[in-house]
């Protein structure tokens, strides 16, 4: 198929060349929304739909105001699933050296990010009403976050910074399981707990900083969200799931409230994007139990008895397509946030200020529900792609 976007001409100069440069403009063109050219034939429909609850907690958490308690508590694991997720995908053996994982995870991460940042910085470059933040900070502002800081900022796709994070998370795990992974238990537990010290307490290194504020491209937030991915990784090596599976019915709340407790109830309120943590137990202790929940309910949603309803398979497909909905996501808030403007005449501020709880879900079911409407069609395409191959 691809051979034929050449004529026969290109094709009789240098078909291997041709092929493979077009090749990588198709993955790259793929990788811009976010997935990858081949869809695995081995996915996993729990932590599909994992994703797809963790993708509707970032929705969620970007609309309700920050002084709420269910602000804290989100905040106190989403964005650790997403790591502790990674990692439970991660094949370090896919990586000859860091420099392979380098040249491999920058195409599929670095790349998806520039692309999107600049296409949103398009977008907002244009039209008037997004137009008015980047009037208030200025390109100075803009241009430093987007390539040094590695967390877009006022041009509503802030949360790409999980690229950047992943990215680094995925080198610094994968260093990390070079040096330790064949060592005993106890080295291990110790190697762990140094990446857990190293990553909480990092931004105390800043005034040392000689530029910036922080470290550039979230080399600091990394830290942190590798201790998750190391624990996703261990958490499918070790089957610690299907463990647990036997006590769902009990271990889902415990881990709730256990997470709750940890989080907002002892802690104040937590991000992992600016590193900003309180002491490791409370933080770790409300993380890890957060994601535990999450997975279990994941899990039961996938078992067979239920993996065939409609709910399980929406939340597949948004575990499928959580990296293009993630994506977009705060264009479809801001949307409606304009939109309401302009025929009400109020003006909603989420995170800031929600004028009852019930506009609060209404924004967020609403936001949720274009960021799938938009995704189906593409999820439709791939699937009937890659039918067809097999």
């Amino acid at each position: 198929m691809h051979a034929l976007l050449y004529t026969k001409k290109q094709q009789r100069m240098c078909p291997a060349h041709a092929y493979a440069k077009e090749r990588f403009l198709w993955q790259t063109f793929f990788l811009l929304l976010g997935e990858t050219l081949q869809m695995s034939t081995t996915r996993r429909s729990d932590i599909d739909i994992a994703k797809g609850f963790a993708l509707f907690l970032v929705v969620l958490g970007h609309v309700v105001t920050m002084h709420h308690t269910i602000f804290r508590w989100i905040y106190a694991f989403h964005m650790p699933a997403f790591f502790f997720l990674s990692g439970m995908t991660f094949r370090p053996e896919k990586y000859k050296t860091c420099l392979d994982y380098i040249k491999k995870r920058g195409r599929t991460l670095i790349l998806p990010y520039f692309a999107v940042t600049l296409t949103a910085l398009a977008i907002c470059t244009i039209r008037p009403y997004y137009h008015l933040a980047i009037d208030e900070y200025g390109w100075k502002h803009i241009l430093t976050w987007i390539f040094y800081y590695g967390q877009p900022q006022q041009i509503y796709v802030g949360q790409l910074w999980f690229l950047p994070a992943l990215f680094f998370a995925g080198l610094y795990a994968l260093i990390w399981l070079k040096l330790f992974d064949k060592r005993s238990l106890t080295v291990r537990c110790y190697a762990l707990a140094a990446l857990v010290l190293a990553g909480t307490y990092i931004r105390l290194a800043d005034p040392l900083i000689p530029v910036m504020d922080r470290l550039p491209w979230k080399l600091d937030s990394a830290l942190c969200a590798a201790v998750f991915l190391v624990a996703g990784y261990y958490a499918n090596q070790e089957k610690l799931l299907e463990k647990m599976e036997p006590y769902t019915g009990f271990l889902i709340p415990f881990f709730a409230v256990l997470s709750f407790f940890f989080g907002p109830k002892l802690s104040t309120y937590v991000n992992l994007c600016d590193c900003r943590y309180t002491a490791p137990p409370y933080y770790f202790g409300a993380a890890f139990s957060g994601i535990a929940a999450l997975l279990l309910a994941a899990r039961m949603a996938a078992h067979p008895a239920f993996s065939g309803s409609v709910f399980s398979r929406f939340w597949q497909f948004c575990g499928r397509r959580s990296m293009l909905l993630f994506s977009i996501q705060s264009f479809a808030l801001y949307f409606f946030v304009e939109l309401i403007l302009r025929t009400a005449g109020v003006e909603l501020k989420p995170m800031e200020w929600m004028p009852t709880r019930l506009s609060t879900f209404a924004l967020t079911a609403a936001t949720f529900a274009l960021i799938c409407l938009i995704g189906w069609p593409w999820d439709c395409y791939q699937r009937k792609a890659h039918n067809k191959k097999r």
